[in-house]
């Protein structure tokens, strides 16, 4: 299965990076930013061989289990897009802590504004497997994100705030 851009665009203006970590890139890798160095953690197998099918670097694990073995500051940026809604409240902490920590200058997320029903039974939008990856667990808000640059994605129906971006810049 091919891997598809995921389709954002950055509203910020960043410094050039060596080196992005991405978060639960799925079968959609954020393609916003041109690094040499490009990683993908990716816990569902399928997802996982299909970003290795097209030339990306994977580590095949959690979240969790993959953070907990990179040294602080080992990454120019690192960035979550449409996932820590997939977590717990608390994960999600947790998963912003470790990024923080792991990022050397940018910290991103993408997430719905509020909380946003999403289930998933049998197949993905995919036609995968990764349905336990797709349930939507928590709901953010911009407060969540105290220091951090905010930008809204309005809908394009509705021209309400759907979803928004959450840039932390290291000093």
């Amino acid at each position: 299965m091919p891997v598809l851009n995921h389709g954002l665009p950055c509203p910020f203006s960043l410094a050039p990076m060596a080196s992005v970590l991405d978060i639960g890139a799925g079968i959609r890798p954020q393609t916003m930013f041109s690094t040499p160095r490009h990683v993908c953690v990716e816990p569902h197998f399928e997802y996982a061989d299909a970003l290795r099918e097209s030339g990306y670097e994977v580590i095949e694990t959690t979240w969790r289990d993959a953070l907990k073995e990179i040294p602080d500051d080992s990454f120019d940026m690192v960035m979550a897009l449409d996932v820590i809604e997939h977590l717990t409240k608390e994960e999600g902490w947790e998963l912003k802590r470790e990024m923080e920590r792991v990022s050397s200058r940018y910290v991103l997320f993408v997430t719905p504004h509020g909380f946003m029903h999403q289930h998933c039974e049998g197949t993905d939008h995919w036609g995968l497997h990764g349905c336990v990856w797709q349930e939507h667990r928590s709901g953010w808000l911009p407060d969540d994100f105290d220091g951090y640059q905010i930008e809204y994605i309005m809908g394009a129906v509705t021209e309400e705030k759907e979803a928004f971006y959450a840039l932390l810049v290291k000093p």
